[in-house]
């Protein structure tokens, strides 16, 4: 997974989280801001996805 991966998966999961507090299930958004939160860390931990410096704009 790619930085710019990673990213984008970030705000589909934002998405899904916000909806689902709007749909009031609370609950349910939590578990997919944690289900989030251990991927990102096991992604970090499995390969350097971070770069060293800035990322170039496109």
């Amino acid at each position: 997974m790619t930085y710019r991966e990673l990213y984008f998966h970030l705000f589909g999961v934002i998405e899904d989280a916000v909806d689902a507090f709007e749909a009031g299930q609370g609950i349910r958004g939590m578990q997919v801001l944690l289900e989030a939160l251990r991927d990102g860390e096991e992604a970090h931990m499995n390969q350097d996805i971070l770069p060293d410096g800035p990322v170039p704009e496109t």
